[in-house]
């Protein structure tokens, strides 16, 4: 079977490279990308990633949201 290639990433919600992320998303093309510490702005600035990945968020505005982005598919998914 054929490695699977995860990105882990803390995008500090108060960042403002939105652009300089999603292209480091695009260029690392991983299965399966977790990004901590989004919200509603992040969210927006990455919906052109929607095209190639399946995305699940829990969005807050307090640091505490989160993105989880696969490739692969997805069977079923619960944000505790």
């Amino acid at each position: 079977s054929a490695p699977m290639k995860l990105l882990v990433f803390n995008v500090h919600t108060a960042n403002g490279r939105h652009a300089e992320v999603r292209s480091f998303i695009e260029r690392e093309n991983a299965d399966l990308v977790v990004l901590m510490e989004t919200n509603q702005a992040w969210a927006e600035s990455l919906r052109s990633l929607d095209t190639r990945y399946r995305v699940i968020s829990a969005l807050r505005e307090d640091n505490f949201g989160i993105m989880f982005l696969s490739r692969l598919p997805v069977i079923s998914a619960r944000v505790v």
